[in-house]
């Protein structure tokens, strides 16, 4: 069994809207998708599960559920929203925009996905919504964008202001690498097969790593291994042999002492926990 994985063509633009409905028998279950989720609620009672942390849902709050990460809602039917839907490709090739999503912690793995706003901030955001979703409604997929991005940036400052966030501006080695930590994160386990397709030495990738993140280039892969375990062995019933060769270990025994090392439990006891 695997995650299951909401999927849009990746290789199309779009940007779409939705109200959120939440019947009474609704019941959903843990997934992921393949594009990034913005969600504003003005109104709301119940929960948001993110990467087996649940965080209770308030009135006018922004939820983010970046790409890929494992997520379900337990909302009562009462509630009042809508979310943004859009793909990566959205950010296109440019350094500007790769900057600018590199820039957005809040869709981070282990980030911080919810943030609840003042009444002027949340009139602030409700603006700009209402203006974008005026933009898809006129179909004019240029200005939509720029109204996105527009919406990207406020919700960034407003993010970082609550959480005193004051992110150094990452280097165009350092997006390169979180872009493959994201799609080889689970598979390679040296460093010196990132940087062969980034282009840098060991050294170069390490002093940067430790510079932005206070972590070396390993403990980051090591992160992203982990972090993929825990989400089988919480949201699927694999056997920890399957993960195992999933994340890229040959070794089940070898893969039970990384997880013990790093979390203190085992593997098995990690799922009876959660």
């Amino acid at each position: 069994m695997q995650i299951p994985v909401h999927k849009i063509e990746e290789n199309k633009l779009f940007i779409k809207w939705r109200d959120i409905t939440i019947t009474a028998d609704s019941i959903e279950q843990a997934h992921r998708h393949n594009y990034f989720q913005f969600m504003l609620l003005s109104k709301v009672k119940g929960a948001h599960e993110i990467d087996f942390e649940t965080y209770p849902a308030e009135n006018n709050s922004l939820h983010f559920v970046g790409k890929g990460r494992v997520h379900k809602v337990d909302f009562n039917s009462e509630v009042l929203g809508g979310v943004f839907v859009f793909p990566e490709l959205i950010f296109g090739s440019s350094e500007q925009d790769l900057k600018l999503m590199s820039s957005l912690t809040y869709f981070k793995n282990g980030a911080q996905p919810i943030l609840n706003l003042s009444t002027s901030e949340f009139v602030q955001v409700s603006a700009l919504t209402n203006s974008l979703k005026e933009s898809l409604a006129s179909q004019s997929l240029e200005m939509s964008k720029h109204l996105l991005f527009a919406l990207l940036i406020l919700t960034r400052d407003l993010y970082n202001k609550t959480n005193n966030n004051s992110p150094r501006k990452e280097t165009q080695e350092l997006i390169f690498f979180n872009q493959l930590l994201k799609a080889q994160g689970k598979k390679w386990s040296k460093v010196e097969e990132f940087t062969a397709e980034i282009g840098v030495s060991s050294l170069r990738l390490n002093s940067l790593c430790k510079e932005q993140y206070s972590k070396s280039a390993l403990q980051l892969i090591h992160d992203r291994k982990l972090l993929e375990a825990k989400r089988m062995l919480v949201y699927t019933e694999k056997q920890v042999k399957e993960i195992a060769y999933d994340c890229g270990f040959v070794d089940v025994a070898y893969f039970n002492r990384f997880f013990k090392k790093h979390t203190g439990c085992t593997p098995l006891t990690f799922r009876k926990n959660y």
